[in-house]
């Protein structure tokens, strides 16, 4: 997971007020005057801004550094040489890169501060994916749940059919509007694309009872043969197109079911599709 970067420059660094008192700074004041005390700030604050408080340091960096600085060459050369005496230790070089081991130290806490905020930024992004992962986990887990329930009834209404010669038609009964609204959510969480509900829902309000019976014993076996519901038709579409009427393909071995009418034979739509133990 992509985190916050790393950053190793600073804005401001603190400047004591005292810091003319300070013994390098009087020593190479000694040397080039006013020049020497206002060479050793800029240097630092060039440092501060650099990644890893470091500067390069070579005679293409004298030069531009000394343009900058306007002074020649020759006057900053001297003045870094000065700077890195042993026992003045105001800059130090290694590796090509010039730095203050006063100004690394000042900036440690700052650095440390950052590395907590930036550990605890991904932290937090980490626990939120978590918890988003875990939400659709418990759906997907839920929507499994009512269709292996949907399923069992299914398997239980065959059972008693095979018991009778003929399976008439269930009287259509007078549905009050709190039924309608019951058997819809079921639909709904069932289809689990949430295309269009009211255009939905309307048009689930003219099936008959039966009809809707069909759509309950074959709308497992569909949403499990489209896992990925781009490829799922949208609920109202499948409904208005009555393709819950004849939704399985030529050759399964639900091919020669019949739509709720005469003999239903149908094995349990998930029976086919259940692992065996």
């Amino acid at each position: 997971m992509a985190g916050r970067n790393k950053k190793t420059t600073a804005e401001y660094f603190s400047h004591d007020v005292d810091a003319s008192s300070d013994e390098k700074l009087i020593y190479l004041e000694s040397l080039f005057g006013h020049t020497g005390y206002a060479l050793y700030f800029k240097f630092l604050e060039r440092m501060a801004r650099s990644d890893g408080f470091k500067i390069e340091w070579n005679n293409i960096k004298k030069a531009i550094y000394a343009s900058e600085f306007n002074i020649s060459v020759t006057e900053i050369d001297k003045f870094v040489s000065e700077s890195c005496r042993h026992e003045i230790k105001a800059f130090k070089i290694e590796d090509g890169m010039m730095f203050s081991s006063g100004l690394l130290k000042r900036m440690q806490p700052l650095l440390e501060k950052r590395e907590y905020n930036r550990k605890k930024y991904e932290e937090k992004k980490a626990n939120e994916i978590k918890d988003k992962a875990i939400s659709v986990t418990d759906k997907t887990i839920s929507v499994t749940e009512m269709i292996q329930s949907k399923g069992k009834e299914s398997k239980g209404k065959e059972r008693k059919v095979k018991n009778k010669s003929t399976l008439p038609l269930p009287q259509v009964e007078k549905q009050d509007s709190k039924n309608i609204i019951d058997d819809f959510k079921d639909f709904w969480v069932m289809y689990n694309k949430p295309v269009d509900k009211k255009k939905c829902a309307a048009k689930w309000k003219k099936l008959k009872k039966e009809e809707k019976q069909i759509v309950f014993d074959n709308l497992p076996g569909y949403v499990l043969a489209t896992p990925d519901k781009q490829y799922r038709k949208n609920p109202c579409t499948w409904l208005n197109n009555e393709s819950w009427k004849n939704e399985l393909p030529k050759g399964s071995k639900n091919e020669k079911a019949k739509n709720y009418t005469g003999k239903d034979t149908r094995p349990s739509i998930l029976e086919d599709r259940m692992p065996k133990y």
